[in-house]
């Protein structure tokens, strides 16, 4: 396989070629470099609708397949320093491809170990919800039980984690912390659900895995479902497997899959989220197909979606300027979209931070540096996210695949007219810079240049199609009741 990493142009000209094309024109632009816009900027409001789950998919109010894919955001940085996102922020990762953020926050500021929740806190939670919302971007909560509010992370040890599972008012605060954020967005659809215990240990209770699972983990999921179904009937509950072995220095990660035929968790509402991690320093791929695969299985006999909350190999800053290591890693990172795209499968990669949030040498952060988001992403992680896809599909969705060498997508769908419109994110950076066209087999022809508007031709309706080129995307509105195939390639004309 071959990598290329494409030249970027300046932000003076991304920003003269902004003002040139407009929202609906077809920008060359460098999504990755400075915002398009100021931060006084008006933002657009875009209305978002309910998502729930039908079988193993995520479909909104009209029936219309979704694919959420995106990024964690953090709240805090790794020595207590807050995140600052604001709308700029959201609008550009949009622009990068970006449908969905999982907010990462600490149980200890939102009342879930027993005190206060901070009303600080969960207004900074309520900001990047809305501003997430306000660009058109879902938002999950995810509760980790490690906390910065010290000024440095506080881990949580083997012992605590035993006391928490022998403790049953210590699950109960962490539920009625949950509840404080449940009841706040109750009415809001713009969060999609809530991931209940990140990365959940057993710590020295020293049961075997499957006692574990059954005796502890999901009688406190069972529970905290129940609580939740109490304030709100709408909202998604993400559950995570067991984490068995997070063994860095032996590159061993092993999490204990859910057993889906004895779980006795409703598959109505739950979508199981596991993290991808089959290693932390190797570039060997060889077992991703069957890591993911098991996550595959797992979802399938639990009935529900299946979402991965986390992945991607750790990086370190010092390998900021070893261009082997960073194709290598890349490697890597592409045959995950390339699995992710198979199973038609959202995600949330980690961090959209700079290092700041870095666990030592754990690092997932896309931004390098100590200087926020507005500078330029490491690309080896941050292109395999611009990869093309349908983020919402009005039918369902039945096959998606990207090469990365020769930049060529492929989607097949079942459309149905009555589930709304079809949705495709299509940036044009990295892969796109001079233009794609798009050709549907019933004879669509969708051709985009760089600062110019979509041009339509062929046997499809012009008036069914929409390109905004400022954030990469196209919708089409369907007309019949009938089974497409979609290919998009780079435009070298």
């Amino acid at each position: 396989m071959s990598f290329r990493f494409p030249m970027r142009i300046g932000w003076l000209t991304f920003l003269l070629l902004s003002l040139m094309a407009g929202l609906v024109g077809c920008e060359r632009r460098d999504q990755r470099g400075a915002s398009d816009e100021g931060d006084s900027a008006p933002t657009p409001q875009v209305a978002l609708e309910w998502v729930t789950t039908e079988g193993q998919r995520f479909v909104d109010s009209q029936g219309g397949e979704l694919l959420l894919r995106g990024v964690v955001t953090i709240t805090h940085y790794n020595r207590g320093q807050p995140v600052s996102y604001d709308p700029a922020s959201y609008r550009r990762m949009k622009a990068m491809g970006i449908s969905y953020q999982s907010i990462r926050l600490y149980g200890a500021a939102v009342g879930a170990t027993g005190g206060a929740a901070s009303d600080a806190y969960l207004a900074q939670i309520d900001q990047m919800i809305a501003d997430a919302a306000a660009a058109g971007l879902y938002s999950s909560l995810k509760l980790t039980v490690y906390d910065t509010t010290g000024g440095r992370v506080a881990g949580f040890d083997e012992a605590q984690w035993a006391n928490f599972w022998q403790d049953e008012s210590a699950q109960g605060q962490w539920i009625e912390g949950w509840a404080t954020l449940w009841e706040r967005y109750k009415e809001n659809p713009a969060v999609v659900g809530y991931d209940l215990l990140n990365e959940p240990k057993q710590g020295d209770l020293n049961v075997s895995p499957e006692a574990f699972q059954g005796d502890y983990l999901l009688p406190f999921y069972r529970r905290a479902i129940e609580r939740l179904r109490t304030i709100d009937d709408r909202h998604l509950l993400f559950v995570q497997p067991a984490l068995v072995t997070f063994d860095a220095r032996n590159d061993r990660v092993i999490y204990e899959a859910i057993e889906g035929s004895t779980s006795d968790l409703p598959s109505r509402g739950v979508v199981y989220a596991p993290h991808f991690y089959p290693a932390l320093q190797s570039y060997e791929t060889t077992n991703y197909d069957s890591q993911m695969a098991d996550y595959a299985a797992t979802a399938a006999q639990m009935g529900v979606p299946l979402l991965i909350g986390e992945f991607g190999l750790p990086w370190s800053s010092s390998y900021d300027r070893d261009e082997e290591r960073q194709r290598a890693f890349q490697a890597t990172e592409q045959q995950t979209h390339l699995l992710f795209d198979q199973y038609l499968i959202g995600y949330s990669r980690p961090w959209y931070a700079d290092d700041r949030a870095s666990l030592g040498r754990l690092n997932w952060s896309l931004f390098p540096g100590r200087r926020g988001t507005d500078g330029e992403p490491r690309p080896w992680i941050a292109d395999p996210l611009a990869s093309p896809y349908p983020f919402r599909t009005a039918g369902r969705l039945t096959g998606l695949q990207f090469d990365f060498d020769s930049k060529q997508a492929e989607l097949s769908y079942e459309a149905d007219p009555a589930r709304g419109t079809t949705e495709l994110v299509i940036p044009l950076d990295p892969y796109y810079t001079n233009g794609f066209i798009l050709e549907r087999d019933d004879g669509l022809v969708v051709r985009v240049r760089a600062a110019a508007e979509a041009e339509i031709t062929g046997g499809g309706d012009p008036e069914s199609v929409r390109w905004d080129g400022a954030m990469g995307r196209l919708y089409i509105t369907e007309r019949a009741a009938t089974t497409l195939s979609i290919t998009i390639r780079p435009l070298n004309e």
